[in-house]
């Protein structure tokens, strides 16, 4: 790495990076904190800008942080479009409004009775920005860099516009998941006060970039991944190359993010709830072997790459450190496998106070999610997406719905929370693949609920987007909120992520309101004195089977084989034949095979089972305090 900057490049050399609203304003960005660490090992002075903590200290922390987990349509992003396009852009308020009504409750959540929602785009949002352009001498850095991700495009642009009016020589640079593929492109493309785009990864190709600038950047700059303005030959695209390793990557820095919550005196009102961000993986193993039909994440760089367990643990206690924070959320798509035993066991064996949110597989077994919760992970996101087998293999999940509900009755065992939708839309799907998950629901009731119950979104690097023929994915449009962000000029297809579309072969959405009702219900229940429970008590030989809501319980007296045969599939599903085998060999039970399977479509019956595809699953947890 220290390669790629001429060691006589002079220290004075200053660069500014940029993270802007609407990135939550309880996590530093790993993206700055990053790259900052890269290039200030080889002699480049970085200055972090934070002004999205900036917004969240004016508009209140629980409001911005509203406004933040907002996705679907580019409510976030039209906001800003009258700071960064001029007063009169687009549409008025109501008419947005009108479009798109549901955003009306969602914007009187964020909104005090003070601030309605065009006084926040025509007045509060612009003003902001005028001001953060004021507080910097922008003239004394050799570029300036912004991160985009999420629906951060259009205030990064209201800011790049006023820094480059009043400093036309200062180059500005944009990056993030925003840039890539023709997003990138275009963005450049449209706006001309941006000068370079980095498409994909940047660990390697922004230290380049920069030595490229400092030597005084003459020539096309021949960097993988870089957009640049050419006076020649207009816009200059290099073609994306992939990180190969990221196993030596620094710490990131996150020591501007917390000097700038002192500043503004905000930390107290953050410190619950900041959480550091950390990079053990990047890519997805199962996405390349597998990509799931409906994922748009990771672009061209699905490779799967990671980092060895004593180097991240070495990370998280510098961090930790460095910042007194003990809560991380792991930016990873998925989890490295050998992270049981040279990671999280070291961490349990340790004792150390870490708490970690991580995404997994979910067909993950009980022993390693048992090891996870003891090494401190207290939220994880399994990608369950559905209760049905054959719309999971429509998703090509890699896993069945037993895997699912085994799934979520650990992680509720183990007090983990768990971030999961139930998703419906996929070609090929039928109303009885529903109407079977309908009851499913009923007979998990304790088990901790979906956030929602919704139709697939159409994401640009998706295999339903790429190969949209091969399955019947017609009238491909963006999505259409982005009509009201964006100038006319932009070419909306090549800078959108979300996409409007007709997929055939799948059922309309009247047809899924029992779904969707049924899982409100579900999430109004589940917590409160009249939640539901199913417990199990062993007794010797026995179980006490009790369930119900509230204080109507009732109590099941389960003996002899049937307990037996129930504790069997408790952790795994199982198959009669193996049942039998089990009983056989551990219990010297002599059963056959026919027998094993009424009683266990019996305890099915009763709704304290589940069968699929000739396995069961026990849905009763060992005791809860």
């Amino acid at each position: 790495m220290n390669m790629l900057i001429n060691a006589t490049v002079p220290i004075q050399r200053t660069i500014a990076l940029i993270n802007m609203p609407l990135a939550s304003a309880t996590r530093p960005s790993i993206q700055l904190g990053l790259l900052s660490a890269i290039v200030e090992s080889v002699g480049v002075r970085v200055d972090q800008h934070y002004f999205n903590l900036d917004l969240a200290r004016e508009l209140g922390a629980d409001e911005y942080e509203e406004l933040c987990r907002h996705r679907g349509n580019m409510t976030g992003e039209w906001l800003f479009s009258v700071a960064a396009f001029g007063a009169g852009f687009g549409p008025t308020t109501e008419d947005y409004l009108a479009a798109f009504p549901s955003e009306f409750d969602w914007l009187a959540k964020v909104n005090s009775a003070d601030l309605n929602p065009r006084d926040l785009r025509e007045q509060v949002l612009p003003d902001f920005i005028e001001r953060m352009a004021a507080s910097v001498d922008w003239s004394a850095y050799s570029l300036v860099g912004f991160t985009s991700t999420f629906q951060q495009n259009i205030a990064c642009l209201a800011l790049a516009r006023r820094i480059k009016e009043r400093f036309p020589d200062v180059p500005l640079l944009f990056g993030g998941s925003n840039t890539n593929d023709t997003m990138g492109v275009e963005l450049i493309r449209s706006f001309p006060y941006v000068d370079y785009v980095l498409r994909g990864e940047a660990d390697k190709t922004f230290p380049q970039l920069l030595q490229w600038l400092f030597e005084g950047g003459r020539g096309p700059a021949k960097i993988a991944g870089l957009v640049s303005r050419n006076s020649e030959h207009g816009l200059l695209v290099e073609p994306e190359a992939p990180v190969a390793s990221i196993a030596d990557n620094p710490i990131p820095n996150y020591r501007p993010y917390f000097q700038r919550l002192t500043e503004l005196k905000f930390g107290d009102m953050l410190c619950s709830q900041v959480v550091l961000p950390f990079e053990s993986s990047r890519g997805c193993w199962w996405g390349a072997k597998q990509h799931c039909t409906f994922c748009g994440l990771n672009g061209a760089t699905m490779t799967y790459r990671k980092k060895r367990g004593s180097t991240i643990l070495a990370e998280l206690k510098e961090l930790a450190s460095r910042h007194w924070v003990t809560n991380f959320e792991a930016v990873d798509n998925i989890v490295d496998h050998k992270q049981f035993d040279d990671l999280f066991t070291t961490i349990r064996e340790q004792q150390l106070s870490f708490r970690f949110f991580y995404e997994i597989k979910a067909n993950i077994s009980r022993h390693d999610l048992e090891t996870l919760a003891a090494a401190g992970v207290r939220a994880v996101q399994p990608g369950i997406e559905s209760l049905n087998s054959r719309i999971l293999k429509l998703m090509k999940k890699g896993a069945g719905v037993l895997h699912n509900v085994r799934c979520l009755k650990w992680a509720r065992y183990y007090r983990m929370s768990t971030m999961w939708n139930i998703l419906y839309g996929f070609p090929g799907e039928t109303k009885a693949d529903y109407e079977a998950q309908l009851d499913i629901i009923d007979k998990i009731q304790h088990l901790q609920p979906p956030m929602s119950a919704s139709r697939i979104w159409l994401e640009r690097f998706a295999p339903y987007f790429k190969r949209r023929e091969e399955y019947a994915i017609t009238e491909v449009l963006p999505t259409s909120s982005y009509r009201y962000a964006y100038p006319s000029q932009v070419n909306l297809s090549d800078i959108a992520y979300f996409f409007d579309y007709i997929a055939k072969d799948t059922l309309p959405d009247e047809d899924q309101q029992p779904l969707v009702r049924a899982v409100q219900r579900w999430k109004d229940s589940w917590q409160g004195p009249n939640s539901y429970r199913l417990d199990y008590r062993r007794i010797g030989n026995d179980l006490l089977l009790d369930r119900g809501r509230g204080t109507d319980m009732v109590t099941t007296r389960i003996s002899g084989l049937p307990a037996t045969a129930y504790l069997m599939c408790e952790d795994a599903g199982e198959s009669p034949d193996r049942i039998a085998a089990m009983l056989r060999t551990n219990s010297n039970y002599v059963i056959g095979v026919e027998d094993v399977r009424d009683i266990l479509d019996l305890f099915c019956e009763h709704g304290v089972m589940l069968s699929d595809e000739g396995r069961y699953l026990s849905l009763a947890l060992p005791i809860v305090d």
